[in-house]
């Protein structure tokens, strides 16, 4: 069995393996663009793994506040309590699930979108909100895979 602890430098290991000695030994291009490929899918994964719970733990109090404010604005989650022992990558997914299916609500989208149109609303406050931690939570992953990408794409 694998410990969560351990994932990261087994990923690592794969990811050095794949870019430093495997990829410069392909001759076609179409083989070389698989692998590069695959290594930006390993990048990533690696990123999660390694930054997920840091980056979320940043994150999650405001997200939460949005999920409340939403509650707030008429959106009805399903009430299902959230399971104890869960990281906070996994808490904050939770969270990002929770508001799509309240505003995936036909009823309430309709409500939703409705008051956007006046760009004074809660509703409009709410998206602004809700489209700039989008963009700081998006932001701060790809900062965390561009520093692991860095690293690994040094000349072989």
């Amino acid at each position: 069995m694998i410990r969560s602890g351990e994932l990261s430098y087994f990923l690592d290991s794969i990811l050095n393996t794949l870019a430093q000695e495997l990829r410069p030994e392909l001759k076609s291009s179409h083989a070389q663009k698989s692998a590069d490929q695959l290594i930006e899918v390993l990048t990533r994964l690696a990123a999660q793994v390694r930054d997920g719970d840091r980056l979320a733990a940043a994150q999650l109090e405001h997200w939460r506040q949005l999920s409340r404010q939403l509650a707030d604005l008429g959106g009805k989650a399903d009430g299902a309590p959230a399971p104890r022992g869960l990281a906070q990558r996994e808490q904050l997914e939770l969270e990002l699930e929770t508001m799509q299916r309240v505003l995936l609500d036909d009823g309430f989208f309709e409500q939703f979108t409705r008051a956007l149109e006046d760009p004074s609303s809660a509703e409009s406050r709410w998206h602004r909100d809700a489209a700039a931690a989008s963009f700081e939570l998006w932001d701060s992953n790809e900062d965390s895979v561009h520093v692991l990408s860095v690293r690994m794409w040094r000349p072989a």
